[in-house]
């Protein structure tokens, strides 16, 4: 559950930021500490004066912002509060025991379990677009993803891959991707696909060009900017001295911004170090070793167990980036995170891992990542789901429920989205991509808001961290709003501490289903 606010956290939004300073600036209060340890997360062969400038930075940021002095700098105290009003949510982990003999548990058994729930009560019908959705939901605005830097990390690698594949052309099979995710896990990286031909795509690619590569003018401003912030921290791991001079509009020193960011946020929330450590070792490794920029196959774990263990467990593929397939032929059997999941199972990882794509999970995906933390396995995700699928999603499911031991897949995600007295239930959530729409708001089954809040494709399953980057507006918005004032999240030079605090109202909208 998240912190409570500190009484001094803003009732309005406010933007927020700290630029990186040249070196040899000292903006501290002339405070020091030889008790404050910073997180771990620098990889071992970043450059000297990178990490030195890097962790200077950082540490005189966090002596400040663990001061408690009132009287410190509004923008430190605005920070401070973010971490409170932003705090990481996880759930509970279990210790379910998996079986020594697997239950017989059928695919069609966990469709039919999945087709019985979308059909149920607890959805409208008709949906508004296709799945099915709740008859009440929450719209997200953009927030601060201070405490979740791990999950906001692979949203772009795995974005930068999908602008790079591109999104499916309607009516032409086996054209682009609906989506990629990614898995940072025991010191790696783990990516895979909704599709089979995907994944063969990306055998081919040359990380060290795609991942530096923004697309821009090729897609949306949205989705190059994430390409863009991964661009400029990929050269700063690969940076052996800072800059000279220091120029914040230089990409270099936007990514060396970046890296202050990482380190001064993972020291403040240290659950998200550990996976932050082991992105940034992978990309450190895609810019510097030889052989490390290109993608080791994983193959399909499920026809070859032992495999995929050696691929997560041994000390060879540390820092390497590893596809895994989730089916033998072209056809869809499971949504990307599903496939990770899968994987980290048969390899008996237990240990912390965090996986995110360029959406938020799915309700059937939700669910499947719950059941592998109730049975112990300590993995990280966005816990605000999207819409409920119950086809390619179930087989997905079966994959993980049967590999577990659970025997009553309906039951259990039944239970889910029921809740219970320490546990609100199931709750999906959409992204307001309308300019009109007021984020973190709950809506109902007749919306006062423009149409364009449900228009855009993937409106109701985006991760959120697309927001804290850019607005993202649907294509459908009339010019009036597309030409109103906006006010954008940081600018890509504006390199740190730039947040949005907000402790937002929750009110009722309705949707208008015509």
């Amino acid at each position: 559950m998240k912190r409570k606010a500190d009484d001094r956290a803003p009732k309005t939004t406010k933007r927020l930021k700290i630029d990186t300073e040249p070196p040899g600036e000292d903006t501290s209060s002339g405070r020091t500490s030889d008790v404050l340890t910073l997180a771990d997360i620098l990889p071992a062969g970043l450059g000297k004066p990178v990490r030195d400038y890097v962790q200077g930075r950082a540490l005189r940021l966090v002596e400040r912002l663990n001061s408690q002095d009132e009287d410190e700098d509004e923008r430190i105290l605005r920070r401070l509060a973010a971490y409170a009003l932003h705090g990481r949510d996880e759930y509970p982990l279990g210790r379910t025991e998996s079986p020594g003999v697997r239950p017989p548990l059928t695919a069609a058994a966990v469709e039919e379990a999945m087709k019985r729930i979308a059909a149920s009560d607890e959805f409208r019908t008709p949906a508004p677009r296709a799945g099915a959705w709740q008859k009440t939901g929450v719209l997200l605005g953009p927030v601060s993803k201070a405490t979740v830097r791990d999950l906001q990390l692979l949203n772009h690698l795995s974005q930068a891959l999908i602008n790079h594949v591109g999104r499916p052309v309607k009516d032409v099979p086996g054209t682009g991707t609906a989506e990629i995710e990614a898995m940072a896990v025991n010191g790696r990286i783990l990516v895979s696909a909704n599709e089979r031909t995907t994944v063969t795509t990306l055998l081919g690619y040359n990380l060290t060009e795609v991942l530096t590569w923004t697309g821009k003018g090729v897609h949306d401003d949205w989705t190059a900017r994430k390409a863009d912030k991964l661009d400029d921290l990929m050269i700063a791991l690969a940076s052996k001295d800072l800059p000279d001079p220091f120029d914040a509009e230089s990409e270099e020193a936007a990514g060396i911004g970046r890296l202050v960011q990482l380190q001064v946020d993972c020291t403040m929330e240290p659950v998200q170090a550990e996976a932050v450590k082991t992105i940034l070792a992978v990309l450190h490794q895609v810019m510097t070793v030889k052989g490390a920029d290109r993608i080791v196959d994983g193959k399909t774990p499920g026809q070859d167990p032992d495999l995929i263990k050696r691929l997560i467990t041994d000390d060879e593929h540390a820092g390497r980036i590893i596809v895994v397939n989730g089916q033998s032929g072209t056809q869809l059997k499971a949504h990307a995170e599903q496939n990770l999941l899968h994987a980290a199972i048969l390899a008996g990882h237990k240990g912390k891992s965090s996986v995110a794509g360029g959406k938020r999970p799915c309700t059937v995906c939700w669910a499947t990542l719950r059941l592998a933390r109730d049975y112990g396995y300590d993995v990280s995700f966005n816990p605000r789901p999207g819409g409920l699928w119950s086809s390619t999603t179930s087989q997905g499911l079966h994959k993980v429920a049967k590999e577990l031991g659970l025997v009553n897949v309906f039951e259990f995600v039944q239970g889910l989205i029921t809740g219970n007295t320490l546990d609100p239930g199931l709750v999906q959530h959409a992204t307001a991509t309308s300019m009109t729409a007021e984020p973190a708001t709950t809506v109902g089954l007749r919306e006062t808001v423009t149409k364009s809040t449900l228009a855009n494709r993937d409106a109701l399953t985006h991760s959120e961290s697309d927001s804290l980057d850019s607005q993202s507006p649907s294509s459908s918005q009339s010019a009036a709003e597309k030409d109103a004032p906006v006010e954008l999240e940081e600018d890509r030079r504006d390199v740190f501490l730039d947040v949005l605090v907000a402790e937002p109202e929750e009110k009722t909208i309705e949707i208008d289903p015509q």
